[in-house]
């Protein structure tokens, strides 16, 4: 699932839709999941309408893309060189 730092999102103003539980490697806890529009520079945008909300920013992120906002999207990652294209 696709994941948005909680106080980035929080901070935009975007709307809580639902919560529900988030599971990680130590902890599982009941998070806000909010309706978000991820962009980035020079690549399509993806409606993310079930982002959930944890803390991203000890890892120095944003959002995490998931594989429920990538799979309508091609996305190819070549290991060689660090690139990659993505495509809608």
């Amino acid at each position: 699932m696709t994941c948005i730092d909680r106080q980035a999102a929080e901070q935009a103003g975007l709307p809580i839709v639902d919560s529900g539980p988030l599971l990680s490697a130590t902890d599982e806890e009941i998070v806000p999941i909010f309706a978000a529009r991820l962009d980035m520079l020079g690549l399509p945008g993806w409606e993310a309408p079930r982002a959930y909300g944890t803390n991203l920013a000890t890892q120095e992120l944003i959002a995490l893309i998931g594989r429920d906002v990538l799979m309508n999207s091609v996305l190819i990652y070549n290991g060689a060189d660090g690139s990659f294209s993505i495509a809608q």
